[in-house]
């Protein structure tokens, strides 16, 4: 049903993955081969992109669509959620290649990075598949590019910082529960501090909104009712991974620490 104002961009992309992607360095362009088969299965998803006013589209703007709507899908069709995943990392690939053949990959933003990692990181849940591990080492490599992008900005984006953190900390539980070489006290400290950052963040960002009453439907990046859910979404994460703590002090760890970032939920001490 695309109207005016919008186009279709086909999303052919097989839904299963039969070659195992290739560990990448920060610096090399990960080819989409390695991750999906594209153009290769009769299953497609076609979504409606939005297009500016004069007709053109935007990459980044088209790729954020794809991402959301790959979100969304999660909650109706895992089929369509892989799908739509796979062609935001298919969409990545290619603006990735091409800016690089430009000598422009300095302006990638931090948006890229992230969708890039997030959905890396979400095919290999939905997937489950044999290399996990190397679906999450470029997951966590591509999430990386984007904290380092985004705490080196002039421009304060406290929403998207907490979502970088966040994924990051997903990553590296998964990665903790896939490898025994990550499941250790001081791995998984650092990913703790990474959801405290993020939590501490969210919680700031409610308490100056509210204090200031604003209820600006232009501000999309807020809504203190998702803050809250992403809050207590990571600790119920850290409380699930605790079961797979390997001695009794690794699991207090991880209980104690839930306990005290409910704490700070309580009573308001950020």
């Amino acid at each position: 049903m695309g109207g005016e104002g919008t186009k279709r961009r086909p999303m052919g992309l097989k839904s299963s993955m039969s070659k195992k992607p290739k560990h990448v360095d920060s610096e090399a362009v990960a080819d989409p081969s390695q991750l999906v088969n594209d153009h290769q299965d009769e299953k497609t998803a076609t979504i409606a992109l939005k297009s500016r006013q004069d007709g053109t589209s935007d990459d980044f703007e088209d790729l954020e669509e794809i991402y959301n709507n790959a979100l969304e899908a999660l909650d109706s069709s895992q089929e369509q959620a892989i799908l739509l995943f796979q062609g935001a990392i298919h969409d990545c690939d290619r603006i990735i290649k091409l800016k690089y053949s430009e000598n422009q990959q300095d302006t990638l933003p931090t948006i890229f990075y992230y969708i890039y990692g997030m959905s890396l990181f979400n095919l290999s849940e939905l997937l489950e598949p044999s290399d996990a591990i190397e679906y999450l080492k470029l997951a966590s490599e591509r999430l990386n590019q984007a904290l380092t992008l985004i705490v080196s900005s002039t421009e304060l984006n406290p929403s998207l910082l907490s979502k970088i953190n966040i994924g990051i900390g997903k990553v590296d539980l998964s990665l903790a529960k896939s490898n025994p070489i990550f499941m250790n006290m001081e791995s998984v400290d650092a990913t703790l501090l990474k959801f405290d950052s993020a939590i501490q963040s969210l919680l700031y960002e409610i308490k100056e909104k509210s204090s200031t009453g604003s209820d600006d439907t232009r501000d999309t990046d807020f809504n203190p009712a998702k803050s809250m859910d992403q809050i207590y979404s990571v600790i119920d994460m850290v409380l699930t991974f605790s079961v797979f703590a390997d001695d009794i002090q690794f699991l207090l760890h991880l209980i104690n620490w839930s306990k005290t970032e409910l704490s700070i939920i309580k009573y308001g001490k950020l």
